[in-house]
């Protein structure tokens, strides 16, 4: 679907909508089976040539029958959790392993099976600046009755870490000086709730 017309094309703004509304779904359940494709179909590269897909021992299982949406789930988030160093052959070799284990097994038996599989092939568990690069990032959700929005997402040690500070130790944008204000010597205007406060929106995307 997404290789011969565009969204605008089949009646939607983006193709999560367009398969939800098509399907009855969620846009939720739309956008992971587009991802899931994305990974299970074959791929052509600029001059159309065909290539096989990213997981393509999962694909023929899938196909099969043999599997179900969740096992791929599993196997995809094994992937997408695989350090960026471990080279190609052992990638190969271990989509087809996941998806031999994935066939007989239950999804809550395949992903102990894929956790051990991780343990053998980053025991230390170690992960690069790019491994956190390829992963880190933030949604926030639609805005509820009450003007609130959910996020959700994943964050760097970096970011973690400043969050995890107290509050007092963050960088307030009304903390720093105009041409206005008071010499820095002069006592503070500020009560303890307010000097105890978070600090303002704006501050927010200069740290994240």
């Amino acid at each position: 679907m997404t290789g011969q017309a565009s969204p605008v094309q089949l009646g939607g703004t983006s193709f999560p909508e367009v398969l939800s509304r098509r399907l009855h779904m969620g846009k939720g359940a739309a956008r992971r089976r587009i991802a899931d494709a994305e990974q299970l179909v074959p791929r052509r590269t600029i001059t159309g040539e065909q290539l096989a897909p990213q997981l393509p021992h999962t694909a023929q299982a899938l196909g099969r029958g043999d599997i179900g949406e969740e096992h791929v789930r599993i196997i995809r988030q094994f992937f997408d959790r695989l350090p960026v160093v471990v080279d190609a052959a052992t990638r190969e070799a271990a989509e087809a392993q996941l998806a031999v284990m994935a066939t007989p097994f239950r999804p809550e038996a395949l992903r102990i099976g894929a956790d051990r599989m991780m343990a053998l092939l980053n025991p230390d568990g170690q992960f690069s600046d790019a491994d956190q690069a390829r992963r880190r990032g933030l949604t926030i959700g639609p805005q509820g009755f009450d003007g609130m929005s959910a996020i959700s997402g994943l964050l760097d040690p970096e970011t973690r870490a400043y969050l995890d500070a107290p509050p007092q130790s963050w960088v307030r944008i009304t903390d720093y000086p105009s041409p206005s204000s008071s010499p820095p010597h002069s006592k503070s205007s500020k009560t303890a709730p307010e000097s105890r406060s978070p600090a303002p929106a704006p501050a927010y995307p200069c740290a994240i």
